[in-house]
């Protein structure tokens, strides 16, 4: 099994301009040299046509290979560009206030007066009773198009505040009949639910007909749109607090989404259009979970419940799906690689996931090996746009050779997952490779460079609001100058060296910090028992300071 490339200027330099040019010059300054000294002969004339194919097919190489590199560099430019262009847009819940999800609305009341009302009962079989601002226009703006394209029934209008088929509706009319007419209660500041709703048309006839798909698409699709965006936010400075924020008040929500849609017979009628947008909310899902405080397992649910729909309707995204419940693992033994890119991705992440089940189960050196091959294979398996996921899958590696004793190996992943981060602005993995890199270091004997590399990545997960990263980075720190006190004087900020008390308080309020941040954390109880022994005190002290923040001026990792 190949290792991962690190950084490697061999090619680059070879195929320069300058190399190549003067490659093929000195090539056909040989052919002439040998055409002069041993004439005219048929093996010389084969020779010399051998060196001149070569130096042509070295500059065809050239010019492949800098039109390569070229295109490359405009695909990763607007991949960046369009990722710039959704976080430009972001606008989540103000950073103040508990981020808890939002109580359930009143559920909505039956009102046969409101007569034979088309858009009321659209909304009654919806997945959803309770929208934003935003969201009820997108909805609303398709359902007033489908509206226009409907053939009049030349029957008079019955109940109050009815809809006339055939017109053009805009939302804002829709919206202002709508409340007019009792259908949504506007019971907070730009949220609106559902209210009232009528007994006809019946379900099967509203599921069956051109409103209702406009409106759940328009509904799925919005959504998709939000929640695409605020993943690739969550692992980015300054958008990483209102990410997290915007995901704990409305993951349950995308959750039920999903649900619903795929479930029943809302299922069966979902189109594959449709169905895509589900796929991507299962797609922000899974990015949040991968940076989230949860475990995974949520990834797993999800696929499951997407699944569900069958191949007929996701199509193209059925074999990922599938791959991420964990229904196709049987064929990954044999090296299988789909033909599919994002399927590919997919895979790749299953590899990862078996790769680190492995390396926690791992107490032999042939365990570990078998770990190591996996996440080796998940990286091969990676696409090369997928920059985020390589720096995860390159990062576990690096841990996997710490195990090992491979700290120069460790290095070499880091090094290359320093690299990825930077080139795909990934904050959150820029932090991950810096935590990893600590570990390296201290496990070479270098603590001062270890304690710079945990404060890097604590400054990062600061910005990120990232209370798992915090609260690992606290712990890295408070049980290193626990053990090392001597070094205080990097992680506190004083005009003079601060005592060995005032180290071992700091360091033992960390360490307390970073259990209530991450009770999850290996150790760390362990370590705030430890303080406390050397204290000689048996409740921790308040927290009141921080490490010293460092932040990057350069691009260097170490």
């Amino acid at each position: 099994m190949r290792e991962p490339l690190p950084r490697a200027p061999v090619v680059p330099g070879v195929l320069s301009g300058l190399s190549v040019l003067a490659s093929a010059l000195l090539l056909e300054l040989g052919r002439n040299l040998v055409m002069n000294s041993f004439g005219d002969s048929a093996e010389v004339q084969l020779l010399a046509s051998g060196l001149r194919w070569l130096a042509v097919l070295i500059v065809v190489l050239a010019l492949l290979y800098t039109g390569y590199r070229m295109t490359a560099e405009r695909r990763d430019r607007r991949r960046l560009l369009r990722r710039r262009t959704l976080l430009a847009d972001l606008d989540g819940p103000p950073l103040t206030g508990p981020s808890t999800p939002r109580p359930l609305p009143d559920p909505p009341e039956r009102d046969p007066d409101l007569g034979d009302h088309p858009v009321a009962a659209v909304l009654r079989e919806l997945p959803v009773t309770e929208y934003d601002a935003a969201t009820v226009r997108a909805v609303l703006t398709a359902v007033g198009m489908e509206l226009a394209l409907l053939p009049e029934t030349g029957d008079p209008p019955t109940g109050d505040q009815q809809i006339v088929l055939g017109e053009r509706w805009t939302a804002t009319g829709l919206l202002a009949r709508l409340v007019s007419a009792g259908v949504l209660d506007c019971h907070e500041p730009q949220r609106y639910r559902l209210a009232r709703f009528p007994d006809s048309p019946d379900r099967a006839t509203v599921i069956g007909g051109p409103v209702w798909q406009a409106a759940l698409f328009a509904l799925l699709c919005h959504t998709a749109d939000r929640a695409t965006s605020w993943a690739i936010g969550s692992g980015t400075v300054p958008f990483g607090p209102r990410a997290r924020r915007w995901f704990a008040v409305e993951e349950r929500r995308l959750r039920a989404l999903i649900h619903q849609c795929c479930g029943g017979d809302i299922a069966a009628a979902v189109p594959p259009a449709t169905a895509a947008q589900l796929v991507r909310i299962g797609d922000a899902l899974d990015i949040w979970y991968s940076v989230g405080p949860g475990d995974g397992a949520e990834t797993h649910t999800v696929a499951l419940e997407l699944v569900e729909l069958g191949p007929t309707v996701l199509g193209g995204h059925h074999r990922a799906t599938a791959l991420r419940a964990g229904e196709a693992l049987g064929q990954e033994g044999r090296r299988w690689r789909p033909w599919s890119r994002r399927a590919t991705g997919v895979g790749a992440r299953v590899e990862h996931a078996a790769g680190l089940a492995l390396l926690r189960a791992a107490t032999t050196p042939e365990q570990l090996a078998d770990a190591v091959d996996r996440l080796r294979t998940a990286w091969w398996r990676l696409p090369r746009e997928d920059l985020a996921n390589q720096v995860r899958v390159l990062t576990d590696l690096a841990v996997a050779h710490i195990h090992q004793g491979r700290l120069d190996a460790a290095q070499d992943r880091l090094e290359l997952a320093a690299l990825r981060a930077l080139d795909d602005e990934d904050a959150d993995g820029w932090a991950r490779v810096h935590e990893i890199a600590g570990a390296v270091a201290w496990a070479r004997g270098e603590p001062r460079g270890a304690l710079r590399c945990w404060q890097r990545a604590l400054t990062t997960y600061r910005d990120l609001a990232d209370d798992n990263g915090i609260g690992r980075c606290l712990q890295h720190l408070g049980a290193a100058v626990l053990v090392a006190p001597e070094h205080g004087d990097l992680v506190l900020e004083e005009d003079a060296a601060p005592g060995i008390g005032e180290v071992l308080r700091c360091a033992h309020s960390w360490l307390a910090e970073a259990g209530r941040r991450n009770p999850d954390a290996a150790h760390v109880g362990f370590y705030a028992d430890r303080a406390a022994l050397i204290r000689e005190v048996a409740e921790p002290p308040e927290f009141a300071r921080w490490p010293l923040e460092v932040r990057d001026t350069d691009e260097q990792l170490l």
